[in-house]
């Protein structure tokens, strides 16, 4: 399912930030109840789902059974905010969480990197902590009434967090400038992050990622066979992986790796492509290794692409692939040359 994205500007209605700073995440204490699985258990591995050269696939990491949201800060730094409201942090496996506070009142959090979270209580009143979550470390930042999430928004040159009104417009809110930014309309989404260019946005309990100019959603759902797993909540600190927490309680990992290797895009935005993307060495190997005539090791070049990558080929078929600066020639197209091997 593909969901076009609008770019109608909506204001975000905020209220005037308060000058004081109101240690701890006080306000209106809420109430979790826990959601009873609504799916059939599935592999743990998710069946692959290829589109615009993207390969995306699902892989169960642990079962955080209290969890009611979580917040990715970077790719193994991993919040959960529990149903009791007490925050944790881990790696996503069952026996990595520690306890981390106690943030009474709040119902959803964000991260921007790897000790900046934030918090969004009850009452729309939201915070940030740039301690990892200790109680003593809560700065109130603002009331929005009309604020719905806020999510982790990775940015390279400053900490930003993601919020998301319960109309679908997304704004970023700047930690250096106080202020709120407009950044997309995102009709009918339970929740959103952004990595540099890419969107996670989950729509209908399923994960959505954004892809092409004019901006484009696909759904990405946790799937095996015909069934799927309704996700509640979505965070990613990387635009090539991404992490959910689904109905059920059980935490996946979503990779994009590259699908398309010859077509000269980064398609997945770990800012590689083709034959410098580790995604395509099987892919180019077994075609470079299906053509030559005799075994040995041969640059990935041979094919006329950027590459410094090597394929040991036997009997036309590859037996393996080495990444590093095994190659010095690039788009060589038959002449290479192999460095020293290490």
């Amino acid at each position: 399912m593909k969901t076009s994205v609008t770019s109608r500007f909506q204001p975000l209605a905020l209220a005037t930030l308060s000058a004081s700073l109101l240690l701890g995440c006080g306000g209106v204490e809420g109430e979790f109840e826990d959601s009873a699985p609504t799916e059939t258990e599935l592999a743990t591995t998710s069946e692959a789902l290829t589109v615009n050269g993207i390969t995306a696939t699902w892989t169960k990491v642990g079962t955080p059974y209290a969890a009611s949201r979580i917040a990715v800060c970077d790719y193994d730094t991993i919040y959960a905010l529990n149903d009791d409201a007490t925050l944790h942090r881990g790696n996503g496996t069952d026996n990595g969480w520690v306890y981390k506070g106690y943030p009474s009142a709040a119902r959803d959090i964000g991260c921007s990197g790897d000790s900046w979270v934030w918090a969004l209580n009850e009452d729309k009143s939201f915070y940030e902590n740039h301690e990892g979550g200790s109680d003593t470390a809560w700065t109130y930042r603002g009331t929005v009434p009309t604020l719905g999430h806020i999510g982790s928004y990775l940015h390279p040159s400053s900490y930003k967090a993601l919020g998301l009104n319960t109309d679908g417009s997304a704004y970023s809110y700047d930690y250096s400038t106080k202020k709120w930014t407009y950044e997309a309309t995102f009709l009918g989404a339970a929740e959103a992050t952004k990595v540099k260019d890419r969107w996670f946005v989950l729509i209908g309990g399923h994960v959505n990622f954004s892809h092409g100019s004019p901006l484009t959603l696909t759904s990405f759902p946790i799937k095996a066979g015909t069934l799927s797993k309704l996700v509640r909540d979505v965070s990613a600190a990387s635009p090539y992986e991404v992490w959910a927490l689904t109905e059920g309680r059980e935490l996946y990992k979503g990779v994009l790796s590259e699908a398309a290797c010859q077509d000269g895009l980064d398609n997945e935005g770990d800012s590689r492509a083709d034959g410098n993307d580790p995604d395509c060495y099987p892919s180019l190997g077994t075609s470079l290794c299906g053509v030559m005539p005799w075994d040995g090791s041969f640059c990935l070049s041979r094919l006329g692409i950027s590459s410094n990558a090597l394929a040991v080929c036997s009997g036309g078929k590859l037996v393996s692939t080495r990444g590093g600066d095994w190659c010095n020639e690039y788009g060589a197209g038959g002449s290479d040359t192999i460095g020293i091997l290490q």
